[in-house]
């Protein structure tokens, strides 16, 4: 599908537009949104994160 993802930061946002086999790293503790621009077409994302050996904790990659 497509998208528009938008990420805050203290003062501004960005707004990026993702179609499909886009990809995106953002930090950790980033404010993002993403809304879907397709009526028709669901929209799939799949986050990547690497658990940590504590429990409740994980890493961003």
């Amino acid at each position: 599908g497509r998208a528009i993802l938008t990420v805050l930061n203290s003062n501004d946002r960005n707004s990026f537009n993702l179609e499909r086999g886009d990809t995106i790293k953002l930090p950790a503790g980033t404010i993002a949104y993403l809304a879907n621009q397709d009526d028709k077409q669901d929209l799939r994302v799949l986050d990547l994160v690497i658990p940590l050996n504590k429990p409740g904790q994980f890493q961003v990659i």
